[in-house]
């Protein structure tokens, strides 16, 4: 689905993109999407359709490069730790 919207930084006219998808322990989220060009700004946002499944804790073991490229969606009541880097994302983090 496509529908305007405007900039952030400018207030131009853009158009936003919004699609449904599922994603692991994640149930349905919906994905939305504006770009607005001539001052290079992207918005991306991802918010929960459904409800969460239960607490769990996943660990990622990175072993190639290729690892180190993937996107990870993390929600506001989940934390993230990097013991290696000591490093640890606190619920609602938006970095």
């Amino acid at each position: 689905m496509i529908f305007p919207s405007t900039c952030g930084t400018c207030s131009a006219y853009c158009e936003t993109r919004m699609f449904v998808t599922g994603i692991p322990y994640f149930h349905e989220v919906i994905v939305m999407a504006s770009t607005w060009m001539p001052v290079v700004t992207a918005i991306l946002s991802c918010s929960l359709v459904g409800g969460f499944l239960k607490k769990e804790k996943r660990l990622l073991c990175v072993k190639k490069i290729k690892d180190l490229s993937r996107d990870v969606i993390k929600s506001d009541s989940a934390s993230v730790e990097v013991l290696e880097l000591d490093l640890e994302l606190a619920i609602v983090t938006t970095v």
